[in-house]
């Protein structure tokens, strides 16, 4: 599989080169093969999938079984994951412009420095998912569930989140402008330092004076929780193995 893929381009990369905007049959067979959920019950729970780097751009995954997959600087542009499990995956870094997500369940998961670009996750489950510094510009979040999620400096600019929960939520510093956010719950949210604009719609009754809760210690650390096989920040445990 490694073998057969290309290689993602660096995010900072202007050059379009000549990659291919979806992957070939037989990386196609082998992705879906690898992420068929009844495929994944007989895999050692300490391997996990490694498509860290490789360029999937248009890959057909819904409903994929990528739970702690490792998807690092991989390239996911335009990929279909309607209904895909990355419980745990790590994505850091990686590219996600113009995914399709929608019910995709991604708690937990580690996207900082991700790129969702006018990604569609309607409705997705990304509790307690970590997207600090993501660019989530034009997203479609709408009944996205964010309960517990750290979106700290995150860039929402053009997203929607109308009806999204945003329960417990950190949105300290991330940039709002021109997001919608009609009818959102952020209860107990953070939302100091949010940028906003004219633009900007916010929930009913949302008061920017009591943006910051009262100081308290953190209620977990930064990155990844050690739940599951593999450490922060996508690090394996003692005895975790790639597929």
């Amino acid at each position: 599989m490694r073998h057969r893929a290309p290689k993602a381009r660096a995010q900072n990369d202007p050059d379009p080169g000549d990659l291919p905007s979806a992957p070939a049959a037989d990386v196609q067979a082998a992705l879906t093969a690898l992420t068929r959920a009844e495929s994944r019950t007989h895999v050692d729970p300490r391997q996990r999938l490694n498509l860290r780097g490789l360029h999937l751009a248009g890959a057909e995954l819904k409903d994929a079984d990528l739970t702690y997959a490792d998807l690092r600087m991989a390239d996911l542009t335009r990929a279909h994951m309607s209904g895909a499990t990355l419980t745990g995956a790590t994505l850091i870094r990686t590219t996600l412009t113009r995914a399709t997500l929608p019910e995709a369940t991604l708690t937990e998961a580690d996207l900082v420095y991700a790129t969702l670009t006018g990604a569609n996750l309607l409705r997705a489950n990304l509790t307690q998912a970590y997207l600090g510094q993501a660019t989530l510009t034009g997203a479609r979040l709408d009944g996205a569930t964010l309960m517990d999620a750290d979106l700290e400096k995150a860039t929402l600019t053009k997203a929607t989140l109308r009806r999204a929960t945003l329960t417990e939520a950190d949105l300290s510093g991330a940039d709002l402008s021109g997001a919608i956010l009609t009818g959102a719950d952020l209860s107990r949210a953070v939302t100091a330092d949010v940028v906003t604009d004219k633009r900007t719609k916010m929930p009913e009754g949302w008061d920017p004076s009591a943006a910051a809760p009262p100081a308290s210690p953190p209620k977990r650390a930064s990155g990844p929780p050690p739940g599951g096989p593999w450490g922060r920040i996508g690090r394996p445990r003692r005895g975790a193995r790639d597929l």
